[in-house]
């Protein structure tokens, strides 16, 4: 069976916006990464109809998106500007750091994402992407070569390898059909790595669990200054 992820329709982010506007006098969206996803044109044409709605492209998708929104709303309640709070946000997009280690490829040459070809290399000779957000896209940043439990400790490894420059307040586990074994596995990886001072096991959106499929996880972070 084969499964896709849809986007809100123009439609249904203008009620989106309208009922927000009845408690609020401006509204911030922040939205999926552009290329990735129809989301973010579907919000920026709705917001047309309004004088007082803004969309900000956080450039990543699920748990990296909710990043950029707890930054949002940390930023709201200190009292800053609406200016402020979307130039903060444009700053802060780029320190975070959204990528996904993919255990089955299969996932990923039904999207389109890979070759069928490429999809049985990857089988046969157990290599498994690392999928990262460049440029408001899911792109293949990296390969890790092995069984599921080596190609796994290299990911974490290589993501959180400096980490003094690493914004230890929050890491996000983002997965999709994991055991909570594995999750504590990763997340004990994890902390020998970087001692963050919160991790949240978070299940993963639903474009980043069909297009990667089960077997799939996450480390998102945002880095310092």
């Amino acid at each position: 069976k084969h499964a896709k992820s849809e986007p809100p329709e123009s439609k249904d982010y203008e009620q989106y916006f309208a009922d927000l506007l009845t408690k609020s006098q401006c509204v911030i969206h922040i939205a999926f990464a552009k290329n990735s996803s129809k989301a973010y044109d579907n919000a920026i044409q709705a917001s047309r109809t309004f004088d007082n709605v803004i969309v900000i492209d956080s450039g990543h998708l699920s748990s990296g998106m909710g990043l950029l929104v707890l930054a949002a709303a940390e930023c709201a309640i200190s009292g800053m500007s609406v200016d402020a709070i979307v130039k903060d946000m444009e700053e802060k997009k780029k320190r975070i750091r959204t990528s996904f280690i993919v255990t089955d490829t299969a996932y990923l040459a039904r999207s389109g994402r890979v070759s069928e070809r490429i999809h049985t290399i990857c089988k046969a000779f157990m290599i498994h992407p690392v999928i990262v957000l460049k440029n408001s896209s899911m792109q293949v940043g990296s390969l890790r070569i092995g069984t599921k439990e080596y190609a796994w400790k290299k990911y974490i490894s290589s993501i959180l390898n400096t980490p003094g420059k690493i914004d230890k307040r929050i890491l996000f586990i983002t997965y999709a059909g994991l055991t909570s074994e594995e999750l504590e596995e990763i997340k004990e990886l994890a902390l020998m790595k970087v001692p963050f001072k919160k991790v949240i096991c978070q299940k993963a959106s639903p474009a980043v669990a069909i297009n990667c499929g089960a077997g799939t996880f996450g480390l998102l972070f945002m880095r310092k200054n």
